[in-house]
């Protein structure tokens, strides 16, 4: 009844859209079934006040994590970022607090526990009532965590492979070698991953 009254004094005031924003100081755990459920009546109640509804896919900022389920549910899922040593090795790390969202399976499960979730729940409003989906940085950029002294950078399991093939090049070599074109070369395949992995399957997901 309360969420009835606010709307109408929206409506009454020609605001006809609204977003459906889950962050810190939501009344409900996100994501749990009390959250889904608040949703659907959210958009149900919109409907009858004949505003529109555009969705935020997570809780809080970046997007694709969850507020930490993904990573509960896939602990060893965790981000990845090289360490460049002194003597021009490297070493492979995770950052135990972000998901990582170059992975196949982080994106999967996001895309189903929001965007298809939310459909399942009321996917009769879809293209009316429902308009779309906001993201909010969704970025591998947030994948590294400083190191003192060393240069760090988001990583993917197999990207040493790609650039290898890619460019025909020693990845090893390269960093050791600090190669002119090397980090141009590898953020271009760090780009290429984040497109395949999530962007287009976000948008394949929208479209169909």
């Amino acid at each position: 009844a309360k969420m009835d009254k606010i709307f109408k004094q929206y409506r009454d005031v020609n605001i006809d859209q609204v977003v459906l924003y889950p962050r810190s100081g939501c009344e409900f755990t996100y994501p749990s079934d009390e959250w889904y459920d608040f949703c659907k009546m959210f958009v149900s109640t919109a409907a009858e006040n004949n505003l529109k509804v555009w969705l935020y896919d997570d809780f809080n900022w970046p997007s694709a994590q969850m507020n930490g389920y993904l990573l509960k549910k896939y602990p060893d899922k965790a981000s990845q970022y090289i360490v460049v040593l002194d003597d021009g090795s490297y070493e492979i790390r995770r950052k135990m607090t972000y998901s990582d969202i170059l992975d196949d399976d982080i994106t999967d499960a996001f895309i189903e526990n929001t965007h298809q979730r939310y459909f399942n729940d009321f996917g009769r409003f879809f293209g009316s009532t429902v308009l779309g989906f906001f993201t909010d940085e969704p970025s591998f950029g947030y994948a590294s965590e400083n190191v003192e002294g060393k240069i760090t950078a988001p990583y993917y399991t197999g990207l040493n492979e790609d650039y290898e093939a890619t460019y025909n090049r020693s990845f090893s070599g390269d960093i050791k070698e600090n190669y002119e074109d090397f980090w141009l070369n590898y953020y271009k395949l760090l780009g290429q991953r984040f497109k395949k992995v999530f962007i287009s399957k976000v948008n394949d997901w929208c479209v169909s």
